[in-house]
């Protein structure tokens, strides 16, 4: 729940969150849509050059400040899904973790060109709203 509070509170309605894990969850309890025209980037689903090009192109067209990966980034978005990856590095940066019963679980990343409007107490990260 820890995520989904952070989107709920930390973006605006009509932002998107780019889902680099499996956890459908945080964008239905936060109340926001995932980015990209996917739900998650995990388990090898829509790997190929062209299914990730059309997602980059889709996030090209949407307010996207927050992307959440899962804990093992290298294991599932390095490796299985390099031009998601490429764009994540090059416009975003990881500003930590989120637990989840006392083990990381979500990488935390926000726009590199977004200017936080405050950061958010429990779990300092940036918050754009």
């Amino acid at each position: 729940m820890a995520a989904a509070r952070y989107l709920a509170v930390c973006t605006a309605p009509d932002d998107r969150v780019l889902m680099g894990a499996f956890a459908e969850p945080v964008t239905y309890f936060s109340r926001r849509l995932f980015a990209a025209g996917q739900s998650y980037f995990a388990f090898s689903f829509l790997t190929s050059d062209a299914d990730q090009r059309l997602a980059l192109q889709r996030l090209a067209r949407q307010s996207v400040p927050i992307a959440f990966t899962a804990f093992d980034y290298g294991h599932e978005i390095v490796k299985n899904y390099p031009l998601l990856d490429r764009h994540l590095a090059s416009r975003y940066h990881e500003v930590g973790v989120i637990d989840f019963d006392g083990e990381p679980w979500l990488r935390v990343f926000v726009e590199n060109d977004r200017v936080p409007a405050s950061i958010d107490r429990p779990t300092g990260f940036p918050c754009f709203r």
